[in-house]
């Protein structure tokens, strides 16, 4: 809590710069340290020296007159009326700088608290950002929608489990075939070429080894599995034809509502990206600028009442109180 000494400011009566105070306090203390050498000046004997044969001798210390006992405790009774004038008029000096100082450096608390305002109502803290952007219902910040697309693996995985597997069972038997007729060809060429050159003669003389070659399996018989295989194969590639239009379809259905789930998407994120923006905009250049400009009328104003209190303290005079009037008006008369 702030405290202020006004005890020794006044308008009525003497009243005193802080210079004049100053001056005064400094004839005061000169009259006490005269008043202090005369008491330590004053001796119960008088000493003289004489010379053998001399009349008359010289004072070394003179003693002290009843007159000048006397006037002991009128001279005791000053001192302390001197000190009560310097412990007062430096009091109220101090008093007046602390005043000024107060004044000059007052903060917002000190202000308040000499205006009787609430502290809390002069807060211009600037919110966070992000706070404030949640507070008004927006919890992230706007994020461009990706485009999602569809391919086979995702349309499959939402067949049943009896379509899935009889898709991939045809898959793998049609690759099968597929191994198998390319296996029967490479080996119906090596037939062909038994027919064609069955007896082979490698070597010379003695050491000439004669190779035959001879089929052990009937070439209708080769055709029969072969037209087999080729008809099977046939009819599961007519399955899988009609598995590729049906993926192709659930590709297209399923990708047409991606492209409307995307489309929507965007929407929203422009609706949101939108007013984000807005909030954003209002925050930057609206709240954020109002509360500096509170805090800027505010500051003026308490700059504006450090002057013209500092001017009113600065011309504050320190009151002399009855009781030290007569003291004062010695001190005062002092070297004139």
């Amino acid at each position: 809590m702030i405290k202020i000494e006004t005890v020794f400011f006044g308008t009525e009566g003497t009243c005193l710069t802080s210079t004049s105070a100053q001056h005064i306090a400094n004839m005061a203390k000169e009259l006490v340290k005269c008043n202090l050498r005369e008491l330590e000046g004053m001796h119960f004997v008088e000493k003289q020296v004489t010379a053998l044969g001399a009349d008359k001798g010289n004072v070394l210390q003179k003693g002290t007159s009843k007159e000048e006992l006397d006037s002991v405790k009128k001279k005791l009774v000053e001192i302390g009326e001197a000190n009560s004038l310097i412990a007062w008029l430096r009091e109220g000096i101090k008093a007046k700088n602390d005043y000024l100082n107060l004044i000059e450096n007052m903060g917002k608390e000190e202000y308040c608290q000499l205006k009787g305002v609430d502290p809390e109502s002069v807060k211009f803290d600037i919110p966070d950002e992000y706070e404030f952007l949640e507070e008004n219902g927006f919890d992230y910040e706007p994020i461009y929608p990706e485009r999602q697309t569809c391919d086979e693996n995702q349309t499959v995985a939402e067949w049943s489990e009896e379509d899935r597997i009889k898709y991939f069972s045809l898959k793998d038997e049609y690759e099968a075939i597929n191994m198998a007729i390319d296996r029967i060809n490479d080996m119906m060429e090596e037939l062909s070429n038994a027919l064609d050159e069955p007896v082979n003669v490698s070597g010379d003389g003695d050491k000439a080894l004669l190779y035959k070659k001879s089929p052990n399996i009937k070439l209708k018989d080769i055709n029969d599995t072969l037209e087999y295989l080729t008809s099977k194969r046939q009819n599961i590639n007519e399955g899988l034809h009609n598995f590729a239009a049906r993926i192709k379809a659930d590709i297209s259905k399923k990708q047409q509502e991606l492209n409307e789930a995307y489309e929507q998407e965007i929407k929203q994120y422009r609706e949101y990206a939108n007013a984000y923006h807005e909030t954003t905009v209002k925050f930057r250049e609206t709240i954020v600028p109002e509360i500096r400009n509170k805090e800027q009328i505010f500051m003026n104003e308490l700059e504006h009442f450090r002057k013209l209190k500092s001017k009113e303290v600065g011309n504050l005079k320190i009151v002399i109180p009855n009781s030290l009037k007569e003291i004062f008006d010695k001190v005062s008369t002092l070297g004139k």
